[in-house]
């Protein structure tokens, strides 16, 4: 993005940052597919890392929206941010009928330390050049045309772990 944020999505998991801050988030005890990209912008990028040209990444293709699945039905959906919101891009949860939500659990690298911000309800990673901040998560029930809201904040479990709390531990 032109802000210097970044999420680069692959079947490890997310890695994701702003300027030198890098944190990983990764599926607890799933394999994921393939991403599949949506609305392709034309545009295409290359990742040098580091001396060894076998590990670098030419031609990466530019989507407005990428679908990975995480579990068993649940997808995370990353998107470009809504103009004039504080980050650059944005993500959601899409769980298919019947699907536990209790399953989506993330171990995040590259943070010092995890915490939730009292005021906003905020993931907070701090890590050594900075920290990066989740928006506190939106959730709903969706049947037909009506949407009900369910309540959904970050947990933490441990020092590593975090998960979108959604109060429908019973669904599972």
């Amino acid at each position: 993005s032109g802000r210097g944020e970044f999420v680069h999505v692959t079947t490890a998991g997310l890695e994701v940052g702003s300027g030198t801050a890098r944190f990983g988030f990764a599926p607890v005890g799933v394999v994921m597919a393939a991403p599949a990209g949506r609305s392709a912008s034309g545009a295409v990028c290359n990742f040098l890392f580091g001396a060894d040209p076998a590990r670098h990444v030419r031609g990466a293709r530019v989507f407005a929206t990428v679908e990975q699945p995480i579990a068993a039905g649940v997808d995370l959906v990353l998107r470009a941010a809504a103009p004039g919101q504080p980050a650059a891009f944005a993500y959601d949860l899409r769980f298919a009928p019947g699907a536990c939500v209790a399953a989506v659990e993330f171990v995040v690298t590259g943070a010092r330390a995890l915490r939730i911000d009292a005021a906003s309800h905020e993931l907070v990673l701090e890590g050594a050049h900075g920290e990066l901040r989740q928006s506190a998560p939106v959730a709903w029930l969706q049947d037909g045309e009506r949407r009900t809201i369910v309540a959904c904040r970050f947990e933490l479990r441990g020092a590593d772990r975090a998960i979108p709390g959604l109060g429908l531990r019973s669904f599972c």
